[in-house]
């Protein structure tokens, strides 16, 4: 925990010295919507934070019997 503080205390500390704007590099090429989009869903399916949600929250879809 208090590494984690450290280093965010040094990020402050950098960018408070920083005297510049905020660069962006425009040399990248644009990617592809399709290939952006993939890369959201394989971010979505693959994350088990999102799995233990729908586990949790969603029905499960018994039957009820009288």
């Amino acid at each position: 925990m208090h590494t984690f503080s450290s280093y965010l205390l040094y990020l402050a500390w950098s960018m408070w010295r920083e005297k510049g704007a905020l660069k962006f590099n425009d040399s990248h090429q644009k990617q592809a919507l399709r290939k952006i989009a993939l890369k959201g869903l394989l971010i979505n399916i693959l994350n088990p934070k999102l799995s233990i949600f729908f586990l949790a929250v969603l029905p499960r879809g018994h039957r009820f019997t009288r």
